[in-house]
């Protein structure tokens, strides 16, 4: 085709079975329709969970695992058996697989499934050639071991002689065995053992590397696996290959050195690795920045030195937790080289050897300066928006508290005049006068009371936090409230547990401004649909851990609106409502590590919850408005 492009149906239509699998499970995701006619295998009837278990010959699954888990990322090949879905025969398989990463990282397999039948028997014909036999011990890259089925050695190559440190005259007529550490000679009973219960058995890999020492002291990490083989005179061999892995595992190791370096220098954190001396043993490129020099000038050298007394003395809590063996997590201010601090998240995190002993920590820092500063201006604009929510909240409520003031303060005026007329008699009434008094400097003291109820909620700027009661808050809020809910006909009822326990750390007049929202809002409702007044119940409730505070009104109720519609910005069901308040209330309640929700009231109307956590934790810095 010009465009190179495969047609329609090519995967599907060839020889070969294609098929993705997942590569930690073995889980098939999809396999072609020759699966059929190669395997005799109805695809529908695929249990992907367990499709490798049911065709695979038991004997062979081993030797399959095992080369799917050695490969990482690339690609393997692995012969095995499978059942053929008659019952009548045995079909070889060669597996070529390459591992990938899916976009969301996972690891999968995609490969295909080639019929090998006949070139196994193929195969066993080319392996009779004594010759041929000989080059391949003699040639081959592995420590090679030629046995009878007994163990005992008949021959072995160049590479075994060079790693057990013996000849073949040394070895010769000996056990295999005493080539293999004393924990290793059982599985290698066992690998012997599976060949002879099947006959068919070609090759068998053993999953698990060991250490073997030469004749000269040298320890070498091996791998071993299996193959039989047929002489020219019928009889049946195995051969042994021995792995070196060492080298191996030193080369994955310094790969993934480079690898960890490349990562750690695309990173915009400050990443370092320090030993247990406290000596640098790499940094990436953002850290040796941060210090104002170049990584040769900071690897090779003690923490302390480079980063100075002031720096080290913040980061030496976290180090200390993980020199012990634990990750340590923390939030501080940072120097850098032009002298500015800057807030920072700091992790460091233990490194242990192979046995488990601390030898070193990394240390990963980043500078979080403008995550702080957008949290702090996002701290304010609610602020601000919580401020014009209780503006707009005192104005609905303008008329109610120009009576609550001028009731007190009508009192006021007609306690002094009686007080003037008590004082003018002949003789004066003290007793009376006294008492007029008195009822002044309460009722200026109410009067007072609305007054720097307003004042609080009309407040801006930032407050510590502090041990709160909310039977408090609540009293505040019906002080406010009571003359509107006597204009409108509702009734206001309280009940609350006894024992006034401040026991809520947080900003009394923003969880005011909840319930005076909750309050008015029931308010509202109750009055709507009752020509001779209606009901409102606050009740306040607390367990081990939570304080609650529900407001439930008489009203309309939802009726098919979602509760949930009502916490959106600029959602109102009052004529004339800005749609802020529920929206504003449930903000400062989640800031308070609380909540408010909505919901159908025991006898109809709505019901509205607000809870929040019992603490004794010392106060900290909270959002005002």
């Amino acid at each position: 085709m010009e465009d190179g492009s495969l047609p329609d149906g090519f995967v599907e239509s060839g020889p070969l079975v294609p098929f993705e699998a997942l590569h930690a499970s073995g889980a098939v995701r999809w396999i072609g329709p020759q699966v059929d006619s190669m395997l005799g295998i109805v695809r529908e009837d695929i249990d992907p969970q367990a499709f490798w278990e049911t065709v695979i010959v038991p004997d062979d699954q081993r030797t399959v695992t095992a080369s799917r888990a050695r490969t990482v990322e690339g690609s393997y090949s692995v012969d095995y058996r499978v059942e053929h879905g008659a019952g009548d025969r045995v079909v070889w398989v060669n597996e070529v697989g390459r591992v990938l990463r899916d976009p969301d990282g996972t690891l999968v397999i995609r490969g295909y499934l080639i019929d090998v039948t006949d070139r196994k028997r193929q195969e066993v014909a080319l392996w009779k050639s004594e010759e041929r036999f000989r080059s391949l011990l003699r040639h081959a890259p592995d420590a090679i071991v030629l046995t009878g089925p007994d163990g005992i050695i008949l021959n072995l190559n160049d590479q075994a002689e060079v790693l057990f440190g013996y000849s073949l005259a040394d070895v010769a007529g000996s056990s295999i065995e005493h080539l293999v550490p004393a924990p290793q000679r059982r599985r290698l009973t066992e690998l012997h053992e599976a060949f002879e219960r099947d006959p068919h058995r070609r090759t068998l890999i053993d999953a698990h590397g060991f250490d073997v020492e030469n004749r000269f002291g040298a320890t070498t990490h091996l791998a071993l696996s299996m193959s039989r083989v047929t002489a020219a005179d019928g009889s049946s061999h195995l051969i042994h290959s021995f792995r070196d892995l060492s080298s191996q595992a030193r080369a994955a190791s310094q790969q993934a050195v480079r690898r960890v370096r490349r990562v750690a220098n695309a990173l915009p954190a400050l990443v370092a690795s320090v030993g247990i001396d406290h000596v640098h043993r790499f940094v990436n490129e953002a850290y040796a920045r941060w210090l104002g020099r170049e990584r040769d000038q900071v690897e090779g050298h003690p923490v302390r030195d480079v980063m100075g007394d002031r720096v080290y003395n913040a980061l030496r809590a976290p180090i200390q937790d993980a020199l012990g063996g634990s990750a340590a997590h923390s939030r501080c201010d940072l120097v850098g080289p032009t002298g500015e601090p800057f807030p920072a998240d700091v992790s460091v995190v233990p490194q242990f050897d192979d046995g488990g002993a601390v030898h070193g920590y990394y240390m990963v820092i980043f500078d979080v300066s403008r995550e702080v500063a957008e949290s702090e201006a996002d701290r304010r604009q609610r602020a601000e928006l919580a401020h014009v929510g209780r503006m707009a909240t005192l104005d609905e409520l303008a008329a109610s508290l120009a009576h609550e003031l001028n009731q007190p303060l009508s009192a006021v005026v007609a306690n002094a005049q009686a007080a003037d007329r008590l004082l003018a008699r002949t003789p004066p009434d003290v007793g009376e006068a006294r008492a007029a008094l008195s009822d002044i400097a309460a009722d200026g003291q109410r009067a007072g009371g609305v007054i720097s109820s307003m004042r609080e909620l009309l407040e801006r700027g930032y407050r510590e936090r502090s041990v709160v009661d909310i039977r408090e808050v609540a009293d505040d809020v019906l002080s406010l409230v009571n003359s509107e809910a006597i204009r409108r006909r509702v009734r206001l009822t309280v009940h609350a547990y006894p024992e006034a326990v401040p026991d809520i750390m947080g900003d009394a007049p923003q969880l005011k401004q909840v319930l005076l929202n909750l309050v008015m809002n029931a308010i509202e409702a109750s009055a709507s649909t009752r020509s001779r007044g209606g009901s409102v119940r606050i009740e306040i409730e607390r367990d081990e851990e939570l304080v609650t505070a529900s407001v439930s009104d008489d009203g309309p109720g939802f009726g098919n609106d979602d509760p949930e519609d009502l916490f959106a910005p600029f959602m109102s069901r009052r004529p004339g409502g800005l749609g802020m308040g529920l929206a504003i209330s449930r903000t400062i309640a989640e800031a308070h590590g609380g909540s408010l929700t909505g919901s159908e009231g025991l006898d109809g109307g709505a019901r509205f919850t607000l809870t929040l956590p019992r603490t004794q934790a010392r106060p900290e810095r909270g959002d005002d408005a």
